[in-house]
């Protein structure tokens, strides 16, 4: 799977390296054999890591996109969409579900 350069670079300043796979974290989750194969193919080599945003000056907050996988809790999906839910000392915003 490949990205732009510059967003190919934030992967590897994170973690990412060429033939990474965390196969086996992900395949422990109770229904994740029922993701689309695409995704799962994605978590395995993308999986697990924290991603930092750009910071234009020392001043800037840096975001973090998180790709690690909430495997405890039950939550409503719309009402975790419209706001960010606080988890183990992180604000969640979640970008996807599969159902």
């Amino acid at each position: 799977m490949k990205f732009k350069k510059e967003v190919q670079k934030y992967f590897e300043n994170s973690g990412w390296f060429e033939g990474r796979n965390v196969k086996s974290k992900f395949d422990k989750i109770k229904g994740f054999e029922n993701f689309p194969q695409f995704l799962k193919d994605f978590l395995y080599e993308y999986g697990d890591l924290e991603v930092e945003t750009h910071k234009y000056n020392k001043n800037d907050v840096t975001g973090i996109m998180n790709f690690k996988a909430l495997t405890k809790g039950i939550y409503k999906i719309d009402g975790f969409l419209k706001n960010p839910r606080y988890y183990g000392n992180t604000f969640t915003f979640p970008i996807a579900y599969y159902s």
